[in-house]
């Protein structure tokens, strides 16, 4: 939406609403995961056939009641296509292991993109996650959803 949030002296023309404000939560965020783009579920959905992309995580913002799936946009690096390949691929197993609770099993395999690319922000987040719960076991009814407290 676009609308005057001033009054009828003072224009002041901006952007608002529910898209407006995740775009500016997943701008944040990728500090978190040491990326350069995320993309929402929404966005992936619109660019999946053109955009070189890769899963992140299921997440749930502030203020949100439904987590949704992120994706890294990683159509601008200078890495060969076959070494990216292999990346998602290997990341891919990592990140289904950790989805079902495989924390060993996606430990190995994120350490594995590691071996490959040591600076993989992501990757290095989940071998972090991995340990933590291996360490200290969730409920049973642990979901794969990683909740932001802070906008």
């Amino acid at each position: 939406e676009v609308g005057n949030l001033g009054s009828r002296q003072l224009f002041d023309y901006t952007v608002i609403g529910d898209a407006v404000n995740l775009g500016a939560r997943l701008e944040g965020i990728n500090k978190f995961y040491k990326t350069n783009i995320i993309l929402s579920e929404f966005t992936y959905q619109e660019v999946k056939d053109i955009a070189i992309v890769r899963e992140l995580d299921f997440i749930k913002v502030k203020g949100k009641t439904r987590p949704i799936k992120i994706y890294e946009l990683r159509g601008m690096d200078n890495i060969p296509q076959f070494e990216y390949e292999l990346l998602v691929q290997v990341y891919q197993q990592a990140l289904q292991f950790y989805q079902q609770g495989e924390w060993y099993r996606a430990l190995v395999e994120f350490r594995r993109v590691l071996h490959y690319f040591p600076t993989d922000g992501p990757s290095r987040l989940y071998v972090r996650r991995c340990l933590d719960l291996m360490e200290n076991p969730p409920a049973e009814d642990w979901e794969p959803v990683f909740v932001f407290e802070t906008k």
